[in-house]
């Protein structure tokens, strides 16, 4: 529309330049003319055409004193354009009374208002406020035109109303206020770089409101909500406003210049903010430092990524006496200085030095595994890199195998978690057995696709020893299904095999913890189980002999 409008002042007003009155009439009636023809062509409904008059009749005033060359052209096109106005608007309020067209033609605005008082103008919704009004009729009708200059005339509760003393104030789109707000913050970009340095906001208490996400600037004030001091914030669809909020500095945008995962990288280091007192970005160099560090020898991404995978798990050991109150050891700050962790800062920090690798689409998960003891009171975090998935704290917490959980893909690392709620509520009340024989029963389902996995390794063992997934593994069945040698006084007897036998690693294994060893990744095909005095059994491996 405003295109339009341009258009025809340009043309009308700037290359109309012949001299005498009649000449320049002409000219500019055709023009016009033709203007109005477009005009119809493009707009069936008339409310929408007389909108655009109103709207050059009102740009025609803006220019007028700045172009006093054009001034008659202008003083004419106005003339002819109030005309045009008046016609459309008896033709689209035809059906009202003849003293009130004649109000109307007096630059009285008709408009139709809803309960609420309001209107549409402009493709715009607006609230008409007043305090007084007067009541035009057929017989005092005149006195309105010719004491008054402007106002809006309107139905409401079937009175008609002439209003000349108001305030019209535009109802907006909640879209439309994070162009007025001065904090406005959008979950799915939340981070915001001004003056160098990457912020975002931290709130608490909030407002909510809905009457179908449009809203009045004044009804938000009488809720004590401002567009200069209070925050306004997008939530995937919905929309929040808070008083109770602050800005939080992250990162300079010269570090955020070298890092690959911005948005990630900033939300963990926002995440992190509330337990670091530190100085937070000097250490983060150092974690720059340490991956360079870590690899400088390598060639591409698979290498650089093993390595900071195995540093971290070689050099960390897990935090476990800490309670709920201890958030510090939820700190990456806390995990790189002291090289303990918990999974949710063990993840980050494996996050943040990928970043510095400029290792590619790095996200961390926060979900449920349900094979575990303290399922459902804690989640658990791991890490994805494009489609394959990483597990620092299984692989560092196990001590017979290493990188059990690394690259792997959706199929194998979902067979014990999972990230949708309904399947939460599915096995939050199950036993713990029942649900580690779930997690077995999925492993079984795919084990003759991925029987070279390590992880699947505890299905072997069930296949070796001739078990189902449900069914106990017991000391007697391994001693059936194993190589099985019994040296109990072996001192004395002149046994041939433990003569042959020079060293041999072992565990200790016993009708308590036979099921811990099953459901390991040991691969019990590759072992032997001894027997020495006392009751004592052993899973006997890397056997040397004389």
């Amino acid at each position: 529309m405003n295109f339009i409008i341009k258009i025809i002042i340009i043309t009308l007003v700037f290359f109309i330049n012949t001299t005498t009155s009649l000449a320049f009439k002409k000219d500019v009636d055709r023009v016009y003319n033709e203007f109005i023809l477009k005009l119809e062509n493009r707009f069936s409904d008339p409310n929408k055409r007389l909108q655009v008059l109103i709207k050059l009749n009102s740009n025609l005033l803006k220019i007028k004193d700045k172009y006093p060359r054009q001034k008659e052209i202008i003083d004419y096109l106005l003339i002819i354009n109030k005309k045009e106005i008046i016609a459309l608007n008896r033709n689209i309020n035809s059906n009202l009374e003849g003293f009130i067209l004649e109000l109307i033609d007096r630059w009285y605005k008709y408009i139709e208002v809803n309960s609420s008082f309001e209107f549409s103008e402009n493709w715009t919704i607006k609230r008409i406020i007043f305090s007084n009004y007067y009541s035009p009729d057929k017989n005092n009708y005149k006195y309105f035109l010719n004491d008054f200059k402007w106002g809006y005339l309107f139905f409401y509760d079937n009175s008609l109303f002439l209003v000349d003393n108001y305030d019209i104030e535009k109802k907006y789109s909640y879209k439309e206020l994070s162009n007025i707000f001065t904090n406005y913050m959008d979950y799915d970009d939340r981070f915001i770089l001004e003056n160098w340095k990457y912020y975002t906001y931290r709130y608490s208490r909030f407002n909510f409101f809905n009457d179908n996400y449009w809203v009045y600037l004044s009804d938000l004030s009488r809720n004590n909500i401002s567009k200069e001091n209070s925050l306004y914030i997008k939530k995937w669809d919905k929309y929040y406003f808070s008083n109770d909020y602050y800005k939080v500095d992250l990162i300079s945008s010269e570090l955020a210049s070298i890092i690959e995962n911005k948005q990630e990288f900033l939300y963990s280091v926002f995440d992190d903010n509330k337990f670091i007192q530190d100085d937070y970005e000097s250490i983060l160099y150092e974690i720059k430092d340490k991956t360079f560090e870590i690899i400088k020898d390598k060639k591409n991404d698979d290498e650089k990524i093993l390595a900071i995978y195995d540093w971290l798990v070689d050099n960390m050991v897990y935090y476990n006496n800490y309670t709920d109150w201890y958030k510090e050891i939820f700190s990456w700050v806390h995990s790189f200085k002291n090289l303990t962790w918990v999974c949710d800062w063990y993840t980050k920090l494996f996050l943040y030095m990928l970043s510095f690798a400029w290792i590619k689409d790095v996200s961390i998960i926060r979900w449920w595994v349900f094979n575990v003891k303290d399922f459902p009171d804690f989640w658990h975090a791991w890490v994805k890199i494009g489609d394959k998935y990483y597990d620092l704290t299984f692989d560092n917490i196990s001590n017979i195998q290493k990188n059990i959980y690394f690259w792997l893909n959706y199929e194998l690392m979902y067979l014990d978690r999972f990230e949708w709620r309904d399947l939460f509520l599915q096995y939050k009340d199950l036993s713990l057995e029942k649900r580690q024989e779930i997690a077995l029963k999925n492993m079984f389902d795919i084990y003759d696709k991925y029987k070279n996995n390590l992880l699947l390794t505890r299905v072997k063992n069930y296949k070796y020893l001739g078990l189902n997934y449900n069914e106990k593994p017991t000391l007697d069945i391994l001693k059936e299904k194993m190589d099985f040698y019994n040296f109990s006084n072996y001192k004395n007897n002149d046994n041939w095999d433990i003569k042959k036998i020079k060293t041999f690693k072992f565990y200790n294994i016993d009708s308590e913890n036979v099921s811990y060893f099953v459901n390991s990744n040991i691969d019990l095909s590759n072992m032997k189980l001894f027997k020495f005095d006392n009751w004592e059994y052993k899973l006997a491996y890397d056997i040397v002999y004389k």
